[in-house]
């Protein structure tokens, strides 16, 4: 397969905001048969859900976006997500930061949307790109003055946390995952195999770092304190990021220690506000609208 480079990147030595179970089956199932060269089907690499979680599409809004009553926006944000979108995409359970920030752009600049509610169904993805989608979402709702609110159904774990904490008003349906904010990567040490095939490879570099983390070599020393210094800097920043998002200290949020919070569970962790159905949030924010005189223009 052509994109098994491409499939590798987003695996190994990547920093990822991803939950740790989905994250443990990419390294540890589909990981070593990247590594074989074995044949992956797109479906196989991430979730077979669709990018636009099968809702209808109203029409005229992007990314399986669509309208309700009381001139509310829902877009769905459903499976992996990453940075760029690529052949791997809505076909395969995935969803690019790219699009939703796009879509979301769009969407609250359309003269007929009130608001907009993100429905989440996702544990996470890639680290690059994460923030600045978040922080994006954050600023175009305040720069049109239409609220955006975020409901869990059901799962809104790392990655996908980071971009529903963003949201005025968080919900999460009573059995929805919530939380996993921390960062997990993954190296593999290819050295033993090769030694049993006959193989040893020698690489020709400039630059001290130029092949650190290569799967041939053992990861000690600098090398792995590299990359361990940039998880917990991204961890930091993923800190900060839902401290601040939720109103909430750093503290409180580094207290979670990665953990995942069910349904009510979550509200007590401070991630959300409300426990209920997509219905029964959305029925509350068209009260919210109608009560602060929130109109389309």
């Amino acid at each position: 397969m052509r994109d098994l480079p491409h499939l590798a990147s987003l695996v190994f030595n990547r920093p990822l905001l991803v939950r740790s179970d989905i994250g443990r089956q990419l390294i540890d199932s589909i990981g070593p048969r990247i590594l074989a060269g074995q044949p992956i089907s797109e479906r196989e690499a991430f979730s077979s859900k669709r990018a636009d979680g099968g809702r209808p599409g109203g029409g005229k809004l992007p990314a399986g976006a669509y309208m309700i009553g009381d001139g509310i926006a829902v877009l769905p944000i459903v499976g992996s997500l990453v940075r760029r979108g690529s052949w791997l995409d809505a076909e395969c359970g995935l969803m690019s930061y790219d699009l939703i920030k796009n879509s979301a752009a769009e969407i609250l600049m359309n003269p007929m949307v009130r608001g907009m509610m993100m429905e989440f169904d996702s544990g996470g993805g890639e680290a690059n790109g994460c923030f600045d989608c978040a922080d994006f979402i954050r600023e175009a709702s305040a720069a049109t003055g239409k609220p955006v609110w975020t409901h869990a159904n059901e799962i809104m774990c790392s990655a996908a946390y980071a971009l529903g904490s963003s949201a005025e008003y968080v919900w999460a349906a009573r059995t929805a995952e919530v939380g996993s904010i921390g960062v997990l990567g993954a190296h593999v040490d290819m050295s033993g195999a090769d030694k049993a095939m006959g193989l040893k490879w020698t690489y020709i570099f400039a630059g001290d770092y130029k092949v650190d983390g290569n799967p041939h070599q053992p990861l000690e020393g600098g090398a792995r304190g590299r990359m361990q210094a940039d998880v917990d800097d991204l961890y930091e920043m993923f800190l900060e990021l839902a401290a601040r998002n939720r109103g909430k200290s750093k503290k409180a949020m580094r207290d979670t220690k990665a953990d995942i919070y069910r349904g009510s569970k979550a509200i007590t962790a401070g991630l959300v506000d409300e426990v209920g159905t997509l219905e029964e949030a959305l029925d509350a924010f068209a009260e919210y609208l109608d009560e602060g005189a929130v109109g389309a223009e």
